[in-house]
């Protein structure tokens, strides 16, 4: 079983739950998405960080309950990649102005979530 937790903060795709999370009664930034984390982890539950530029992605760090971060994911077009970050925190123009913007931002910020920074 699966689901995703995508408000204001960004998105949290949850694999292996054992039950729903009651996500659906959520407000967009109420409780906060580290709930439903800690909740999904105590059934065991796989946690990927959607994307790397998500406002969230620092606190879900911090927490240390994540296992993944999609490095390749619905921005990765066949033909491109958006030249945004979506709702999520926008990347310095001025470093990554060009198509390949998104991409080469979002691999710094994965790089540095490493240690590679």
């Amino acid at each position: 079983m699966g689901g995703e937790d995508e408000r204001r903060g960004g998105a949290l795709l949850f694999f292996h739950l054992e039950r729903p999370l009651l996500i659906q009664e959520a407000a967009p930034e109420y409780p906060s998405s580290l709930i439903y984390l800690e909740t999904a982890k105590k059934q065991g539950a796989w946690v990927d960080m959607e994307k790397p530029f998500w406002w969230d992605v620092p606190l879900w760090l911090a927490s240390e309950k994540v296992d993944s971060v999609g490095l390749e994911n619905n921005h990765l077009w066949e033909r491109g990649m958006p030249d945004n970050e979506a709702w999520g925190r926008a990347r310095p123009m001025e470093d990554y102005s060009s198509v390949k913007g998104n991409g080469a931002s979002s691999s710094i910020i994965s790089s540095s979530m490493l240690g590679f920074s």
